[in-house]
């Protein structure tokens, strides 16, 4: 294969057959999958029935989707050997194995052993919805100047922020300079199945996976969360009612499978703080900071971040 076959104009859009080839989208094309937009179930038919890649070159970027169980070995070749001859800013892999997952690369031999380690998994039912690793805090060490910046780890600065506000949430303390970040809600209470959202902020996990006027809908409400399985939702207020008996700060590590209304499932990696808080009334409050990230503790698919 000459280099000349794997490099790619930049800013097209392609799907990659069963025999390698590479299809550039087209309007006009008499087959659907082919054309651009084209609506989710004819990508899911591309996919699923006839094995394909879909990979998108644009600013530099390779964007490679394809599902893990049904795409065709000689699609998923093809897209290897374009990541091994190109060099490209960053990799995006995206891949299908019970939700879809994310993972972004510098590096293009790290892209390609994890493309390849997805080939052990084609026939292996995926891992449980929700699983969470606990972590140390660290201690609030930052002084109050660095809270603000953005170069410092937002759990980090929140500790700080939720330490030097002795946890009160009210609009003259430091923690409220974070409040893009933060999650506010009235504990769940024993057996409850909701919870009460007073705030959710732009930069959440919530309003990064969901859009934030999801998010913002949801602020005054008692939300039960439907985008998680009933399991999942049972560990996450079982996390919530278990920081305010506790009295102490959780930071987790959490990978998440989400399924949006009218969407496919996805995989949510992200690191969650919570922390036990009150009003200045002394009316208790969770505060949760969460920030998807890609280097979180949990592996996936037999890999580590």
């Amino acid at each position: 294969m000459s280099i000349a076959t794997v490099i790619k104009p930049a800013n097209c859009l392609y799907w990659i057959d069963d025999l390698g080839h590479w299809h550039r989208v087209d309007p006009a094309s008499p087959f659907e999958h082919l054309r651009e937009p084209i609506a989710e179930r004819q990508q899911g038919h591309a996919f699923r029935w006839l094995g394909m890649v879909r990979a998108l070159v644009q600013g530099g970027c390779l964007h490679a989707k394809w599902d893990v169980r049904h795409v065709d070995p000689q699609s998923l070749k093809a897209i290897e050997t374009c990541i091994l001859h190109e060099r490209y800013r960053e990799i995006h892999l995206d891949f299908f194995h019970g939700g879809w997952n994310r993972e972004v690369f510098t590096d293009r031999q790290a892209a390609a052993r994890r493309l390849d380690r997805t080939r052990h998994f084609r026939n292996v039912a995926f891992i449980a919805p929700l699983t969470v690793a606990r972590l140390s805090p660290y201690e609030p060490r930052l002084e109050r100047s660095e809270i603000e910046r953005e170069d410092v780890p937002v759990t980090a600065r929140a500790l700080a922020a939720w330490d030097a506000s002795e946890r009160i949430w009210a609009e003259d303390r430091p923690i409220t300079w974070l409040a893009e970040h933060l999650l506010v809600m009235s504990p769940p209470r024993a057996r409850q199945t909701s919870a009460l959202v007073h705030h959710i902020g732009a930069q959440h996990a919530i309003a990064q996976a969901l859009g934030t006027e999801t998010a913002q809908s949801l602020e005054g409400q008692l939300c039960s969360f439907p985008w998680l399985l009933p399991d999942q939702l049972n560990r996450l207020l079982r996390a919530y009612r278990e920081v305010v008996a506790s009295g102490r700060p959780h930071l987790e590590d959490v990978r998440s499978l989400i399924v949006p209304d009218g969407e496919e499932p996805a995989w949510v990696p992200y690191r969650r703080l919570l922390l036990p808080s009150h009003t200045a009334k002394g009316d208790p409050l969770v505060l949760c900071v969460a920030e998807i990230r890609q280097d979180i503790s949990i592996p996936f698919m037999g890999e580590a971040a």
